[in-house]
């Protein structure tokens, strides 16, 4: 039997451990086309991008997922910034 389930809004989140924003335009051109969204969750970010969700503590994290993900009515995929995705 096929499966005909198409997901139609997918939101990558990707969990950065240090501030590294060189990182933002690699990841956003090797998965910016697969994802409906991509986010950036950067601790003590202070840059313009609109899609980076800035985080001073790792107790306000889930927090500001919830926050974030109730607004995308998508599914969410959760990573890593070291993680590669083929």
């Amino acid at each position: 039997m096929q499966n005909n389930i198409m997901v139609k809004k997918v939101a990558l989140l990707i969990i950065y451990n240090h501030r590294y924003d060189k990182n933002i335009p690699l990841l956003e051109t090797l998965y910016g086309e697969r994802f409906t969204y991509l986010y950036h969750i950067i601790p003590f970010y202070d840059g313009t991008k609109d899609n980076v969700i800035t985080v001073y503590d790792s107790s306000f994290l889930s927090h500001i997922l919830l926050k974030h993900i109730s607004k995308l009515k998508a599914k969410v995929l959760l990573t890593i910034s070291l993680l590669r995705m083929t």
